[in-house]
């Protein structure tokens, strides 16, 4: 009742004038919405092809998860190896204590780490890891293998990531020896 008092263009179907030109613009907003929308999209597609390729790593995935920030990627990449000996140093640490309650919750943070980089071979590992840390699978053999394996990617991977000078390229070369505050 409100749009016949107003005399809308949706008040009426009968093909008036009124009614064909609100359907244009109609039209015309959600092509061009359409249009906007598949231009982001087609910009979304290989959002990492300015960043060299890192072995191990979904770039293209983690940036979309980060909605398309490839700068904040390249500077969460830089964090991540600035952490890298304090993570190794955990998992060491913890398994030599035997505190398998502290170990499980060490791996399960690189496991998150690893998933929001994109690093899905360190996230595939630390996750079978975890799973048998949980359901109390693991015995001491098991223990060793799954920290010298988790270690040794960590390690990989922060080489990789440090041969590339991706930081140095974006300007986050100080992340590399640790978070603010923590150097």
């Amino acid at each position: 009742r409100e749009a016949e008092g107003r005399g809308s263009a949706c008040a009426s179907t009968d093909g008036s004038a009124e009614h064909e030109d609100a359907m244009e613009k109609i039209h015309d907003a959600t092509s061009g919405a359409m249009e906007a929308a598949d231009g982001l999209a087609a910009g979304m597609q290989g959002v990492s092809s300015s960043l060299p390729p890192l072995a191990g790593f979904d770039m293209d995935g983690a940036i979309d998860r980060l909605a398309g920030n490839t700068r904040l990627y390249v500077k969460t990449l830089c964090l991540f190896v600035g952490l890298v000996p304090r993570h190794v140093q955990e998992l060491e640490d913890k398994l030599a204590q035997m505190d398998l309650h502290n170990l499980h919750r060490a791996v399960h943070t690189v496991k998150g780490l690893a998933a929001t980089i994109g690093a899905f071979e360190l996230h595939a590992e630390a996750t079978s890891f975890e799973r048998k840390l949980k359901a109390r699978l693991a015995g001491p053999e098991d223990l060793l293998n799954g920290v010298s394996r988790v270690t040794s990617l960590l390690s990989g991977l922060s080489s990789s990531i440090k041969d590339s000078n991706i930081c140095s390229d974006y300007g986050f070369e100080e992340l590399l020896s640790g978070p603010p505050g923590e150097r």
